[in-house]
Formats: C-alpha cells, sequence, structure tokens
C-alpha cells in the first residue's frame, strides 16, 4: 500500500485531473520497477521506484519525506553500500538533519551545505556578481530603472488580460504541496515551440527585447554539446513571469545544469518578506530592478512570509563556459514558435537585412516594416 501523502488541496477539477495523472505516474513508474526487472532485484527495484514517487510528488509532507528517506535507507541496507544519492542529502536537510546530512555526503565527495549537480567540468559556483566579466551585459541592463519599470508593464498589462496563462505550474506540487502557489506565465520554452503567443499580445516589449539574445537561443545546443565531456541532454530554457503566492515555500530542490538563472524583481513584498537560498547564502528581494544571477544547478529555496504575490522575470540563460565554444559574433536566428499568430522578426544592425520575416508552420508573418 501506497504511503498517505497529505495534504493536497483539490481547488478546481482541473487540479485534481493533474493530480491523477501525476499519481498515475508514479504508481507506473512502480509497477514498471516491479514487473520488468530480473526476479531477483524485484523488491530492491520496488522500494527504490516508491522512495523516487514520494520524493517527487509528496516530498512537501514530513510524513512523506521520512517514508521516502526510510525507503532510500532500506535500499541501501539490501545493497551493502552507500548510493550517495543527492535525494538523501536533501531530504535529511528538509528534516534539519544537518549533521546527518553531512556526515552522509561527506564520504560521497559532496557538500550537504554546496550540494550541487552541476556538470563537473564547468566551473562552478552557486552566486554570480554582476560585476563578473564573464556574464553579458544585456543583463545588468535590465536593471535599469526604465527598463525594470517597462517590463514590469508587461507584466501588468498580461495580468489584467491574460490571468489564466498563469498555468504553468507543472511542478508547484512537488515543490510547495498545492496548486496556483507557484505559477508562470510562460513567454519562451525550449519544449514548447521556443517564444510563445504572449510575446504578440501583453508582453512584446520584454519579448522584443529578450529574443534575440544568444545567451538565450536554445537551438545552439547541437553546437554547445561537444564543448563538455558528458553533456547528452539539453537542459530546459525558458523566459517565464513568475508568481509565488503570500506563504509560499518551494521546498529545497536541485535544477539542472549548463546553465544560470536569472531574477528580476518586478514586485515584491516590503520589509524583506521574500528571499531565496541558494547554497548557503540567502538573499532578500527587496526592491524593483533588483537582479540576481545563481546557478540553479545548487540545491536552493524560496519564501514569501509576505500576504502578497511575489512577481518576478525569471530566465535561464546558457552557461558563460559553454558559450566559448561558440565563434564571437555568431547568432542563430530564434526558432519561430508553433503557434498561429501574425508575428515579424526585425533585423538588428549587423545583419544582412534591415527586416527578416521567418514563416514555419502556421504562423503568419507580415513583412511590412513596423508591424
Amino acid at each position: 500500500m501506497l504511503p498517505r501523502c497529505e495534504p493536497f488541496r483539490m481547488e478546481a477539477s482541473a487540479d485534481y485531473v493533474q493530480f491523477v495523472e501525476e499519481l498515475l505516474r508514479a504508481l507506473l513508474t512502480v509497477r514498471h520497477a516491479s514487473v520488468e526487472v530480473a526476479p531477483e532485484f524485484k523488491r530492491l527495484k520496488y522500494k527504490l521506484a516508491l522512495a523516487d514517487a514520494l520524493f517527487d510528488l509528496c516530498r512537501h509532507s514530513v510524513s512523506a519525506s521520512l517514508d521516502a528517506l526510510a525507503l532510500f535507507s532500506a535500499v541501501e541496507e539490501e545493497l551493502g553500500k552507500r548510493m550517495c544519492n543527492a535525494k538523501i542529502v536533501l531530504l535529511l536537510n528538509q528534516l534539519d538533519r544537518e549533521a546527518d546530512a553531512e556526515d552522509y555526503a561527506t564520504p560521497c565527495g559532496l557538500s550537504a551545505k554546496r550540494l550541487h549537480l552541476q556538470n563537473p567540468d564547468i566551473p562552478t559556483q552557486p552566486w554570480w556578481t554582476l560585476k563578473d566579466p564573464r556574464l553579458p551585459g544585456w543583463i545588468r541592463q535590465l536593471g535599469q530603472s526604465a527598463v525594470a519599470k517597462r517590463i514590469r508593464s508587461d507584466l501588468w498589462r498580461c495580468v489584467a488580460k491574460e490571468p489564466g496563462a498563469f498555468d504553468d505550474s507543472a511542478n508547484d506540487w512537488y515543490f510547495v504541496g498545492s496548486r496556483h502557489r507557484w505559477t508562470g506565465l510562460n513567454l519562451m520554452h525550449s519544449a514548447r515551440g521556443g517564444w510563445q503567443r504572449w510575446c504578440s499580445s501583453c508582453a512584446r516589449e520584454t519579448c522584443e527585447r529578450l529574443r534575440w539574445r544568444m545567451d538565450l537561443n536554445y537551438t545552439l545546443w547541437d553546437e554547445l554539446r561537444g564543448a563538455i565531456r558528458g553533456a547528452n541532454y539539453p537542459p530546459p530554457m525558458y523566459v517565464n513571469f513568475y508568481a509565488l503566492a503570500p506563504g509560499a515555500h518551494i521546498i529545497p530542490h536541485l535544477g539542472n545544469d549548463l546553465r544560470l538563472t536569472v531574477h528580476l524583481a518586478l514586485s515584491v513584498p516590503a520589509r524583506n518578506q521574500s528571499r531565496i537560498r541558494v547554497a548557503d547564502k540567502t538573499v532578500n528581494y527587496t526592491r524593483t530592478g533588483q537582479l540576481l544571477v545563481f546557478d540553479d544547478a545548487y540545491d536552493h529555496e524560496v519564501w514569501n512570509d509576505a500576504e502578497s504575490i511575489r512577481y518576478v522575470l525569471g530566465m535561464t540563460i546558457w552557461h558563460p563556459e559553454l558559450l566559448k565554444s561558440v565563434a564571437r559574433g555568431h547568432r542563430l536566428l530564434p526558432p519561430v514558435p508553433q503557434h498561429n499568430f501574425a508575428l515579424c522578426w526585425r533585423g538588428k544592425t549587423g545583419f544582412k537585412t534591415d527586416l527578416l520575416a521567418v514563416c514555419r508552420g502556421r504562423v503568419l508573418c507580415n513583412r511590412t516594416k513596423g508591424a
């Protein structure tokens, strides 16, 4: 019998459907482990699959976290050795068992306080200063007062015109424990066809400012993958308006390697009531225009202790060490989204023409200058 996973607050029928889908995924994982492996390993694989399912779906619950930890420990006992599983370190830290986390991590060559999954061939650090010469200059420009205000205007326009678009919350059950607590409006996503339709409606200026940046161009993967050993899969790349609900806590988790994360604060609670911890350093969100750059391959978590929503523009960029392999001045056209809406790509200085219209799929392209 599966241990109970509580609390789950079903606020709408759509929430219930998604919960059932995720639970079925977890159950199918367990079933696969019990059916597809050799008989002598069935019990071990079953326990490991169940521990993973509890970790993924129920870790916001203390009782489920304890159950997951017990299952991981049982697997290690049967193996007769330590798996050096980063999930165990996360669970121990989440349960305030920091000494146990350190005892587990140290023999594995891990750091319980600076746990990360960054590729070993890339120089790594949890926090990046804006003065770091490896960061592109356009990131610093986002923090300029006038620029931040224009991006915030796009945010408010999207909140007013498209409130239902803040539904990019596939992970909020995993990390928050309830739907609609950590949501986002997705402006660009590498797995969803690139730049999204909001770029032609409520977020035109934000998208226009960002869409040509090489650091955001996920189509560079085929060119970048050979630069780093073991880089077999691209990390998800995205640009989002993120909303974190009052009282929400995103529990500790690990992101993806080969990229950095940038947060531009757009509307943050007063009196430093919202904060983010990456590795062993916590930083408060303090003002509109504040810029934070961090490596989300490190263990990190976020709090909003206020009674108002925290909004940020969040985006991922290629890790600067990866982009060293790309020839200076090289640019690839950003992909056109697979949506049916009018969109015109305007050329920049250095292109052979001053106007580029790229058509693909059902996208309608307008070649009229200024459209």
